[in-house]
């Protein structure tokens, strides 16, 4: 164990035990897995009213977290919360984590990205939650990109949580469990003490985007959709076809629905009405309160439109959209390719691929630097090459809709939900 980790370990232990909570969620790494993490909480605090919680996450060098867990705590769903050290840029060790928080608390849920693995201290709890947690073994590490038996999961993630935590959570109550995880007021900087060893207060927020207020408002009467193409990590991943993108805007724009988009400073940008990337969270989440329709790729903004009772119509990749999909939204879903049948690929592609929907190697789904180099995002020409892959005969691992049948899909979905606002104002002025 490097000393950074070491002395960061220490240093979450000590806070862990400063917090006095007799319950402890930890969140898996990324800003989503915090979001989830947070709807457990939710249904935490309905099943025991007078325990202490605290939410640990990981630090991001951001204030998104911070905010998310202010909110949280406004909500009175959580009393504490950590942005536990990530020395050097990367998240420590799952069982060190747990290792270092269950001395401080009766009960720990360890909530992964999909289901939730409980420790508690009473033998009989312990049993019954592993009973729990038992038929989902297979399901318990990683993500649909390096777990490829998410990727056929039967149930949404939501499903997942109350089967393995017990916790009353379902389809009818995901909106009011995320609104406690969509912050809509930008919190005050945290103390420099409840920042990790070595980390910066000015640094924290001078990378945390703008609190400019007068950026998050629009003024336009007529109805708008928020627009976000970037996603993954706080880097521009996950990201549709920018022709896709394009599609969708000049579609919406033509039939009078404005579109504003949001995101990092340095994501690309797309010829829109008004542009307000750059901006921290909470600001950003009030674009999309006010907004008719978010469109976005599978990723964080869905989750806090879903909270703020915003439709979203959101662009999947390899992502399953079963798991990830949102009660009420759009998804717009990849076809199947050939990479689907694996028994039929020729032999030198079978030692690079992990499952028929997963390439071992390169995929259209994490890209990294490529991104700036490459900036069309799911593509229909494998990314292989790039890696230095030969693959001549094989265009992609997903068959992504053309941007016209997108285009056509988002319109047609808006175009309801403008249907249902003028019904709406109708009976509002019949009872007038």
């Amino acid at each position: 164990m490097s000393d950074d980790v070491a002395q960061g370990l220490d240093w979450l232990s000590a806070k862990a035990r400063a917090a006095k909570c007799d319950t402890i969620v930890l969140a898996e790494q990324g800003i989503g897995e915090q979001t989830r993490a947070t709807a457990l909480c939710v249904g935490i605090r309905a099943m025991k009213p007078q325990t202490r919680i605290l939410l640990v996450g990981h630090y991001d060098g951001t204030m998104a977290k911070f905010d998310m867990a202010a909110h949280a705590r406004r909500c009175a769903i959580i009393d504490e919360f950590i942005a536990a050290p990530t020395p050097g840029g990367q998240h420590m060790e799952r069982g060190s984590l747990i290792a270092t928080l269950r001395p401080h608390c009766q009960t720990l849920y360890d909530a992964m990205p999909i289901v939730v693995r409980e420790y508690s201290r009473d033998a009989a709890v312990q049993a019954e939650a592993d009973n729990r947690i038992a038929p989902y073994g297979a399901i318990y590490h990683g993500f649909p990109f390096d777990n490829w038996r998410l990727i056929y999961a039967s149930m949404g993630w939501w499903d997942y949580m109350h089967e393995t935590a017990g916790v009353p959570i379902d389809a009818k109550s995901l909106s009011d469990d995320l609104f406690c995880a969509a912050p809509t007021e930008c919190s005050p900087l945290p103390d420099p003490d409840d920042l990790p060893p070595g980390k910066d207060v000015d640094v924290l927020a001078s990378d945390s985007g703008s609190d400019d207020e007068a950026m998050a408002v629009i003024q336009d009467s007529r109805p708008y959709a928020v627009i976000h193409s970037g996603a993954g990590f706080g880097s521009v991943n996950k990201i549709a076809p920018k022709a896709v993108t394009d599609a969708i805007i000049r579609t919406l724009e033509s039939k009078g629905v404005p579109c504003v988009q949001v995101g990092l400073d340095g994501e690309q940008d797309f010829r829109v009405a008004y542009r307000r990337k750059g901006l921290r969270l909470p600001l950003t989440n009030r674009l999309i309160q006010n907004a008719l329709v978010l469109v976005d790729n599978e990723g964080l903004l869905p989750y806090m439109a879903q909270g703020l009772a915003v439709h979203a119509a959101v662009l999947f990749s390899v992502t399953p959209y079963n798991l990830y999909g949102l009660p009420g939204n759009l998804a717009v879903v990849p076809g199947l390719s050939k990479w689907q049948a694996k028994d039929k690929l020729p032999d030198r592609y079978k030692g690079l691929i992990g499952h028929p929907r997963r390439c071992g190697n390169a995929t259209c789904f994490w890209g990294g630097d490529g991104w700036w180099t490459h900036p069309n995002g799911w593509c229909w020409q494998c990314r292989a090459p790039l890696y230095g892959i030969p693959n001549p005969e094989w265009p992609a691992c997903i068959n992504f809709p053309r941007p016209r049948d997108a285009a056509d899909a988002v319109w047609s979905y808006v175009d309801g939900l403008l249907k249902a606002d003028k019904v709406a104002e109708t009976a509002v002025e019949a009872v007038a």
